[in-house]
């Protein structure tokens, strides 16, 4: 949960938003790699 919360610090999440993301940081470690990884490249996009 700690790196995908770095990836998306400075967001401003809803309540639905963090609960979505908690549920996905259940999901295997892979997933939730590639899962930043995808956040990382959009936030490098702006």
């Amino acid at each position: 949960m700690e790196e995908l919360e770095k990836a998306l610090e400075g967001i401003d999440l809803t309540e639905e938003e963090r609960q979505l993301i908690e549920w996905i940081s259940g999901w295997d470690h892979s997933t939730v790699t590639r899962f930043i990884k995808i956040i990382r490249k959009c936030r490098n996009q702006k």
